[in-house]
């Protein structure tokens, strides 16, 4: 599961890391950034692929385009690459609607004598993070749209199972490519992500039980917890 993410570059910067742009209506929509505890229901800077140069602004919490009202994003914000196929929620989305969202870390909780403990997942080399995303479009009954997303997700690799028994799809660049281009072959590329061994280098850390508030949101958050566990070895996923 990834239900909590940073991303402590302001849009700008990330444009800019990124050789991207975003239009001023879409920067109007999202979060204010940075932000170092992003919860579901937000919206976030993402690279569509119907427009791979510009960022646009999508909801976090994936609702369907037959979807009756917009709470069920809620119950939608990952999606597990083994049924993403198959599921009524999300098969055209992943064959039609893909795009990906560029983080800097994302918090997963391990229990601790009992106690949920949350630690930060960050790369161990370069800024972001490459997510997998899939997308739909969804209009109320007034015909205003919302732009929206779910994370995919696959089972934890060995050395970050101890955290939890998924995570998500980071992409490597040339797969981003893939990942956004219309005529891949989508059956393929989702057999060759859920079962790739590529390894891409990752740490992880404790930080302050705050992260467990959505609502607290301060550079602090990401600041190795000194009174927590030490943190864990470099840890590989693909």
């Amino acid at each position: 599961m990834c239900g909590r993410v940073t991303l402590t570059s302001s849009i700008e910067e990330l444009c800019n890391n990124l050789s991207l742009s975003i239009r001023e209506d879409q920067k109007a929509l999202l979060l204010p950034l940075p932000h170092y505890n992003i919860a579901p229901g937000q919206h976030l800077p993402l690279l569509f692929q119907d427009n791979t140069y510009e960022l646009e602004a999508f909801h976090w919490g994936l609702v369907p385009f037959w979807a009756k009202k917009v709470s069920i994003g809620y119950k939608m914000i990952n999606a597990r690459i083994e049924s993403v196929l198959e599921k009524t929620a999300y098969r055209q989305a992943v064959r039609q609607r893909r795009g990906i969202l560029f983080i800097d870390g994302y918090y997963e909780w391990k229990k601790i004598e009992g106690k949920p403990k949350p630690y930060r997942i960050i790369p161990r080399k370069g800024k972001y993070i490459a997510l997998a995303c899939i997308c739909d479009r969804w209009q109320d009954e007034n015909n205003v749209p919302l732009h929206s997303f779910s994370i995919v997700t696959q089972a934890a690799s060995p050395q970050l199972e101890s955290l939890h028994h998924r995570m998500p799809v980071a992409l490597h660049p040339h797969e981003q490519q893939y990942w956004l281009d219309a005529q891949t072959n989508i059956e393929r590329l989702i057999s060759e992500l859920e079962n790739g061994k590529d390894e891409k280098s990752f740490e992880y850390y404790p930080v302050s039980k705050e992260v467990n508030q959505a609502r607290n949101n301060h550079r602090g958050l990401i600041e190795k917890d000194s009174d927590g566990p030490d943190a864990g070895d470099q840890l590989q996923l693909f």
